[in-house]
């Protein structure tokens, strides 16, 4: 639906709607405000929206919900659809370590607006999030990301425990109490980068989705 430079998966827009209905609020008039028609994004989940809609959008939800944390409930309704290809990659892996690996490898196919890196240490796996310069991303996009991994993560090996700290670029609310209850460790605000961190050796626990074959397909 866009020739945008910079944008991203349709289907990533509707776990947004999700949220927004599941909160009673009118999701087809806040998409509307954006300049999106949810109707067609519904039709057209593997289409593309332009990132600064996108933000838009954010903006609009955050506003709506009253609240600065909704990013964090929209992580709950961001289903495997919702990253195309990539998630039926992330779920088929045989270890939640292969899964993140592959990650900065495909992650244009949901977003073009930022980049993917991993970073180690002897115990952790980082999972960073850098968005590219003069893009604008919205807060709320990077804490849907991040819980939304997680909350896969946790389908995939039966808890969340492998997430060990959380690293966010936003600015801090009055309350953190949304991020503590939603990652269970500690979370930094205004940090240098978006990181998520993770125990390495948790992440090369054996997941019961793994499927060779279809890891290899997508």
């Amino acid at each position: 639906m866009t020739t945008a430079k910079y944008s991203t998966i349709a289907a990533w827009s509707l776990a947004i709607a999700r949220a927004l209905s599941a909160n009673k609020i009118d999701a087809d008039a806040l998409f509307s405000r954006a300049g999106l028609s949810l109707s067609q994004l519904e039709a057209r989940p593997d289409s593309r929206v332009a990132i600064d809609k996108m933000t838009l959008l954010w903006q609009a939800a955050e506003q709506a919900s009253g609240s600065t944390a909704f990013g964090l409930t929209v992580g709950q309704y961001a289903y495997p659809i919702n990253f195309h290809s990539l998630g039926a990659l992330m779920l088929s892996s045989d270890t939640l370590a292969q899964a993140f690996e592959t990650l900065p490898d495909y992650a244009a196919l949901v977003s073009n607006s930022a980049v993917i890196r991993l970073q180690r240490t002897p115990q952790l796996l980082g999972f960073s999030i850098i968005p590219l310069n003069g893009v604008e991303i919205s807060f709320l996009a990077i804490d849907a990301f991040f819980s939304s991994l997680m909350l896969h993560g946790k389908q995939m090996i039966g808890h969340a425990d492998f997430v060990r700290k959380v690293d966010l670029l936003r600015t801090a609310p009055e309350s953190q109490q949304a991020w503590l209850d939603m990652f269970n460790c500690p979370v930094t605000m205004a940090a240098d980068s978006n990181c998520m961190w993770m125990d390495r050796t948790m992440l090369e626990q054996t997941v019961i989705s793994k499927n060779p074959q279809l890891a290899q397909h997508n």
